[in-house]
């Protein structure tokens, strides 16, 4: 998406937000305030969207994600199949708080997908079902992707040592080159 501030701004007065609003964004004490929500927080600031920093405890941050208690907030999850990630946000069965769809999304179009996808077993056919679901979400947007997280795994013959765990990461401590 092209950042066009004008065509915000429009968007925001047709939905009846003609002088903008404020919005709270929730992050934990222990990162702070990035640079990354900085400059989210001036995109929104052009377009009259007031952003607000709630920093608390860990603990604290992840109890009103869980429980669905925030205006905006962020949320990673490591997937190397895209069922978890696709499933877990968006997935009507995953509404906060029971599960991972913080944005409470529900389309039964792409539900149906999702499912058909989950069962699917020929892997083109699998594959064409993600894209469809993929092109589906970019549409409606319940989510705004701003950044990933690179994870780096070490990968030749001559490392040793390598324990990747069920969050997908290395300890890099134990790796060692033979």
């Amino acid at each position: 998406y092209s950042y066009d501030p004008e065509k915000a701004k429009q968007l925001l007065a047709e939905a009846g937000y003609p002088d903008g609003f404020t919005i709270k964004q929730d992050g934990t004490s222990a990162t702070g305030v990035t640079e990354q929500m900085q400059l989210e927080q001036e995109y929104l600031k052009a377009v009259g969207i007031n952003l607000e920093f709630d920093l608390v405890d860990t603990p604290t941050y992840n109890e009103k994600r869980n429980s669905g208690d925030f205006d905006v907030s962020g949320r990673l999850l490591p997937a190397v199949n895209p069922d978890t990630i696709l499933f877990s946000y968006l997935h009507p069965d995953n509404i906060a708080p029971k599960g991972l769809n913080g944005a409470r999304y529900n389309n039964p179009e792409l539900t149906q997908k999702l499912e058909a996808a989950r069962a699917e077993t020929d892997s083109a056919k699998r594959l064409k079902l993600y894209e469809e679901v993929q092109q589906i979400v970019m549409n409606d947007l319940p989510y705004l992707p701003t950044y990933a997280s690179n994870v780096y795994w070490p990968s030749k013959a001559n490392i040793e040592g390598i324990v990747i765990n069920k969050l997908a990461q290395v300890n890099f401590y134990g790796v060692d080159i033979k």
